[in-house]
């Protein structure tokens, strides 16, 4: 009896070939299979793919990059570590990671919507179509595409989540609630180990159970951040208040005094200090108010004060009384209303 080999079909072997894009012959292969397809639908379909297959595999080389790699080899005894320079160093790595996540993220979600789109067209080919070297093609690729899309996910689901364990921990040391600063740290240094043990067991079911722990865990650190916040915008409000309260008592205090001298002050001068608002003073000093009929304005020298002559001092006069009573009113108003 003679024994027959499996069917390979050489389409597919190119396609799931795990160096297809590191061979450059494989490669320039596929490339010349898409040109060929005639059927205009289906050659951008298998060339869109390739693109995406390609990037993907790109992003999947960035997880082996320096930064990631330092993350998952410290991040074990990262809590546990009583140097503050290891510590300080890990957080930095960690806020690189969450920068790297953050823009592979916005990568996948473009190549989740361009997946999304092959599939859709995929399945309104004909069965002849699907069946044809070209459809074995498109099937293939977008297969291999789905399966890499998942694995960058959760991996950079695991990245991600083991760097914000790591700056949520770093933060809490800011905090001076000690009792909730140790209570969260022992929290976080287990759920990393169990992350970290489930990762390495290739424990599904344990994995995304960390995973959602990590993700509820994160939310609720930002909410408590948030009142942190809150509380302490509302205490600078209420000293910031209270200064200003300060400030205003002082302010109608001072416009006390100088309704008081204004008020107070006597009509005309005295004797020996008469010449400085006399209306021939060379005095840069704004005169007072006087009165336009006192007799001593009419024993200087024989001068008959009149009303014409008095009115510049007169108009003077009047507009800095109504000017520091304006000042008054918009004072007493503002008091009342900032209490």
């Amino acid at each position: 009896m003679t024994d027959f080999e499996p069917y390979c079909d050489p389409i597919i072997s190119l396609v799931q070939d795990p160096n297809l894009s590191k061979d450059k012959f494989k490669s320039s292969q596929l490339v010349k299979l898409i040109q060929n397809i005639s059927e205009r639908r289906i050659n951008k379909l298998c060339s869109t793919s390739f693109v995406i297959l390609q990037t993907l595999e790109n992003i999947q080389l960035k997880f082996k990059s320096w930064e990631f790699l330092s993350l998952d080899f410290n991040s074990d005894k990262h809590f546990t570590n009583e140097d503050d320079h290891i510590k300080e160093f890990n957080a930095g790595i960690a806020n690189k990671v969450i920068t790297a996540c953050t823009e592979i993220n916005v990568k996948i979600a473009k190549i989740s919507s361009d997946v999304d789109i092959i599939s859709k067209s995929s399945k309104t080919l004909t069965p002849r179509d699907l069946m044809s070297d070209a459809g074995t093609m498109l099937t293939s690729l977008l297969l291999r595409i789905i399966k890499m899309k998942n694995e960058v996910i959760e991996q950079l689901s695991i990245s991600y989540s083991k760097a914000r364990l790591i700056i949520i921990g770093e933060e809490l040391e800011m905090w001076e609630d000690e009792q909730t600063v140790a209570y969260y740290k022992d929290f976080i240094s287990t759920l990393l180990n169990q992350l970290n043990d489930a990762i390495k067991m290739d424990d599904y079911d344990s994995k995304y159970e960390c995973l959602a722990v990590i993700n509820d865990l994160e939310k609720m650190f930002e909410k408590l951040r948030m009142e942190k916040i809150i509380d302490e915008t509302i205490e600078e409000s209420r000293i910031e208040q209270e200064e200003h309260d300060y400030n205003f008592d002082s302010q109608m205090d001072t416009l006390e005094s100088q309704v008081d001298f204004y008020v107070k002050q006597p009509s005309s001068p005295p004797d020996d200090t008469f010449s400085e608002y006399s209306t021939f003073s060379t005095s840069p000093h704004l005169p007072m108010v006087r009165s336009i009929t006192s007799a001593k304005d009419q024993d200087l020298g024989g001068f008959q004060g009149t009303i014409t002559d008095e009115l510049p001092y007169l108009m003077t006069a009047f507009s800095a009384a109504r000017n520091i009573n304006q000042d008054v009113k918009y004072f007493m108003a503002k008091g009342k209303n900032s209490r």
